[in-house]
């Protein structure tokens, strides 16, 4: 309980800043600016005169809502925006783990593990089953990576020689443009154990017809002479699609090869490599160490196992997790060494500007200049009077959720959509 007052501001050629929000614990019955205006956080009166800017509105956070209860919301002049867009990377690493940057690589957060619905750097994650889903809070521009699982490296024959090294996962890249109506569903595919092949990962969201695949690596062959590395997986649905590395071919009397080096991205903020094949396991010559195993492919293949002695079977050693990289070829039969894991990583750059809401229920909502760099404009008016006099411009999205009528008068050249959830859009000039 208490009294709601009004609150005007006379300030000549100078301007009225709110840097937090106005009328939060309680709502101003009434707000008259007379001149430039900038609000930082929403603003939120409850009477009957509402909300009125004499000259430019300049929006300086990024999700701002001018609330009135049923009286009108007016801006004489231009509505701006000078936030900066949202930017992030977050790679998800399989089984609810993830870790992301909001510096462009420079530093990542400690992998942690979701379930349910959190924010996390501009956008919204969860995760069940084997899936995540993943919803930008703004639009933005998206490039991607999917990586498929690492196939494990072969058993060598019991004769101890080499097994092949395993292939190393698809590579897939590519940029696709989002708005938070689009929900991304993402799968990523674990590397490949006993001898078996990795698993895909994939990056999915049907309205947009994005569907990328990256399949994961073969195992390498076993117990037959010289045995063949596994062949990398295939990828396709991305703007570049890469098949991975073939794992190394394993010794037979002789030194197991390396396996192929896999594809190199950028998109954690440094060059790195992925997709790698597993080494072949070394063959016995007799003599130790004369016969090595092969190095692993960059891009995370595990190395071929080394013989200490004849008779000791040497496991290979395990694509390096979340790079899609093959495993290493055992010597003898001991195991080859397991896939690595895939991964699937988001860069985005949100575009710069607010979004604006403006919620003034039988008021009408008026801007009588031009609306720019904002992300998305809002109204909530059951009113027959609202209009914007000016052009919206730049990547704007329009949203009319009342049920009144909002008049367009200006040449607009937003290239955003145009949401008509309740009411009328007309366009008029």
């Amino acid at each position: 309980t208490g009294t709601n007052y009004s609150l005007a501001t006379t300030t000549g050629t100078g301007s009225t800043i709110f840097g937090g929000l106005v009328g939060n614990t309680r709502a101003l019955l009434s707000l008259l600016t007379s001149g430039d205006t900038s609000v930082a956080a929403s603003v939120t009166t409850n009477g009957l005169s509402g909300q009125s800017y004499g000259g430019n509105l300049t929006l300086a956070g990024s999700d701002i809502t001018l609330a009135s209860g049923n009286g009108p919301v007016g801006v004489v002049g231009n509505v701006s925006s000078n936030a900066i867009g949202t930017a992030g990377i977050i790679k998800l690493l399989g089984a609810g783990s993830y870790a992301y940057s909001i510096n462009g690589g420079l530093t990542y957060s400690t992998p942690s593990t979701v379930s349910t619905a959190i924010t996390v750097a501009g956008g919204s994650l969860s995760y069940s089953g084997s899936s995540y889903s993943w919803t930008p809070n703004t639009s933005n521009t998206t490039t991607y990576l999917v990586v498929g699982g690492g196939g494990a490296g072969s058993i060598g024959c019991s004769c101890y020689n080499g097994g092949g090294g395993g292939g190393g996962g698809g590579f897939s890249t590519g940029t696709i443009n989002l708005t938070n109506a689009n929900a991304l569903t993402v799968i990523v595919g674990d590397g490949g154990i006993n001898q078996g092949g990795g698993q895909l990962s994939s990056l999915v969201n049907i309205s947009l017809g994005l569907n990328v695949i990256a399949q994961g690596g073969s195992a390498g062959n076993t117990e037959t002479a010289n045995a063949t590395g596994g062949s990398g997986g295939t990828s396709a649905g991305g703007t570049t699609n890469t098949q991975g590395a073939t794992g190394g071919k394993g010794g037979w009397n002789s030194t197991g090869l390396p396996g192929n080096n896999g594809s190199t991205s950028s998109i954690v903020g440094t060059s790195t490599y992925y997709s790698g094949g597993g080494g072949g396991g070394a063959g016995y010559l007799g003599n130790f160490p004369s016969s090595t195993g092969g190095l692993g492919g960059l891009g995370g293949g595990g190395r071929g196992a080394n013989p200490c002695c004849a008779s000791v079977a040497i496991a290979g050693s395990p694509g390096v997790a979340n790079t899609g990289g093959g495993g290493g070829g055992s010597y003898s039969s001991a195991g080859g060494g397991n896939g690595g894991t895939g991964v699937v990583i988001l860069s985005y750059t949100g575009a710069s500007g607010s979004a604006l809401t403006i919620n003034s229920g039988a008021g009408a909502a008026t801007i009588g200049g031009n609306v720019s760099n904002v992300s998305t404009l809002t109204i909530n008016s059951s009113s027959t009077g609202s209009r914007i006099t000016g052009a919206i411009g730049n990547a704007a999205n329009l949203v009319n959720n009342g049920a009144g009528i909002l008049t367009l008068l200006g040449n607009n050249t937003f290239s955003g959509g145009t949401n008509i959830n309740a009411g009328t859009v007309a366009l008029s000039g």
